[in-house]
């Protein structure tokens, strides 16, 4: 069937599209096959060439429109947008901490957008939210402070960005390993822990955090809104960098079982050594503790 659609590659490129559509169809079920849209688009986009590429995309919106409007605006849009800036990043081979700048940019803004836009549409108001998650949790016999459901129901916009970042990491690790699978030209992602914040990419951060401040402001959003976000992402960025310099170390030993066992002990742990792993993300940002350990 692989070398059929090889030899006829327009066939290739609409079954490819039809293979989106149904990705997209199945997604309004079970949301995980969503995800795996902008990574068959990037790695399509990749093997075909540029009028089957038009064939492939077109395929996608059309029948997709056919099947369900509200889904190709609100799902398949965002993803194939995204799979195109995969695509586009791998083509031009940038590196993989500016791909991943970009696409945790774009897939949050993507997703930040909709959910927004479906929120100001909608009757529901942010008390009817916390009441409801309120009594989800009585009903499960759980007691919960309603100022916390209150402070993590506003968290919500940083959640997004951090999965966002987390979604980037793997899809742009699938995506150009596969590519590397099937073209050594091709670099692969196999060492995302020698990725790290330096003191260039806070000053980044901070022109984006001023930036959400004032479109927050604008959008008339609470102060206590625009803190807890913003203090928020600056602990998970540390706590982010802190990880991957913690398993770039670990790495150094050469044991896949010494990494695994470090993986499940900061899991496990997370809730009381967060603000320790932070703190040392924070530190490398301006020493680079990798070189100090490449030179020692």
């Amino acid at each position: 069937m692989n070398d059929y659609l090889k030899k006829n590659k327009k066939l290739g490129a609409i079954i490819f599209g039809l293979i989106n559509v149904v990705l997209a169809f199945l997604s309004t079920r079970f949301l995980v096959f969503a995800f795996f849209i902008p990574i068959f688009t990037a790695i399509k986009l990749w093997e075909l060439n540029d009028k089957n590429k038009m064939i492939f995309l077109f395929t996608t919106g059309l029948f997709s429109a056919i099947l369900n409007i509200r889904m190709t605006i609100f799902l398949m849009s965002p993803m194939i947008i995204y799979g195109n800036v995969l695509y586009d990043l791998i083509k031009k081979n940038k590196t993989d901490k500016y791909s991943l700048k970009v696409l945790t940019i774009i897939f949050s803004v993507l997703s930040l957008t909709i959910i927004g836009y479906l929120y100001s549409k909608s009757d529901i108001n942010f008390n009817f939210l916390v009441d409801a998650t309120e009594k989800i949790f009585k009903d499960q016999n759980f007691k919960i402070n309603k100022v916390i459901i209150r402070k993590s129901l506003k968290a919500i916009p940083l959640v997004f960005i951090f999965f966002s970042l987390i979604y980037s990491m793997i899809s742009l690790k699938l995506v150009r390993n596969y590519l590397n699978y099937k073209n050594e030209n091709i670099r692969d992602l196999r060492r995302i822990n020698t990725i790290r914040i330096d003191i260039k990419d806070l000053r980044d951060i901070f022109i984006c955090l001023i930036i959400s401040v004032i479109l927050c402001k604008i959008l008339s959003f609470s102060n206590e809104f625009i803190l807890l976000n913003s203090i928020m992402a600056f602990k998970l960025l540390f706590f982010l960098n802190g990880v991957l310099l913690i398993d770039y170390f670990v790495s150094l030993k050469k044991s896949k079982v010494a990494r695994i066992i470090n993986w499940f002990l900061l899991f496990i742990l997370f809730a009381y050594i967060s603000d320790i792993i932070a703190t040392i993300g924070f530190i490398d940002i301006f020493l680079n503790l990798r070189r100090k350990a490449r030179i020692a």
